[in-house]
């Protein structure tokens, strides 16, 4: 199955980007809105977001504490 794109970009990297900008708006340590708040506000699913919010954890832009949230790294 082919991925779909949004112009030149995928939709795993216009989250993932969207993520990233939000990240930096929050500041170090800023918490983000819940993981389905976030789907609905970026127009993804959860696989989706989850995928991005994987990708920017080993990157080190986030970090994860269970059952608490996802939060901007220092």
């Amino acid at each position: 199955m082919k991925e779909r794109t949004f112009g030149r970009a995928t939709r795993f990297q216009v989250v993932r980007a969207e993520l990233e900008s939000l990240a930096h708006r929050l500041g170090p340590h800023g918490k983000f809105p819940p993981m389905r708040e976030m789907a609905e506000r970026f127009g993804a699913g959860i696989n989706t977001l989850a995928g991005a919010l994987d990708d920017l954890e080993a990157r080190e832009v986030v970090y994860r504490r269970h059952g608490v949230g996802v939060f901007v790294s220092p």
